[in-house]
């Protein structure tokens, strides 16, 4: 039962750490790859707002450092454990558990309903559809 909890926490704040990192995406423009980069710079409406390119590597290392804390806080006192082998398996475990929870809710409720409607243009897609699982594109039984 502590599992599910912790991995609903975790996911509760991994969820707000995406939500304001990309309030203003183009802050983040320089995480995504050149072609991307150039073509937006191209663009008239981002001309004057786009940033200077920082290294923010010591920001970066503030923020790995400051959620290893807060793990080690959890895993220590909400679970006791006393070595670091103990609480870097069980947060290996506990990441693998509620990534794999998120990116398969993310798939069900975003990507294929997504992906459906472009390829329900194409000729047969339907009979397809039908015959197919949504997760794993086998036959259904």
């Amino acid at each position: 039962m502590i599992l599910i909890i912790e991995s609903i926490i975790i996911c509760i704040l991994f969820t707000v750490m995406v939500y304001i990192m990309s309030r203003d995406p183009i802050k983040t423009l320089y995480n995504y790859p050149p072609k991307i980069q150039e073509r937006v710079k191209t663009l008239k409406e981002y001309k004057d707002k786009i940033p200077t390119q920082e290294n923010k590597i010591v920001a970066k290392i503030f923020a790995s450092i400051l959620f290893l804390i807060i793990l080690c806080i959890i895993l220590r006192y909400i679970n006791g454990y006393t070595t670091f082998l103990e609480s870097f398996g069980y947060g290996l475990l506990l990441w693998t558990i509620s990534g794999a929870i998120l990116i398969t809710i993310l798939f069900l409720t975003i990507s294929i309903p997504i992906a459906d409607k472009r390829q329900s243009k194409k000729a047969g897609y339907d009979k397809y559809k039908r015959e197919t699982r949504k997760l794993l594109p086998i036959p259904k039984f």
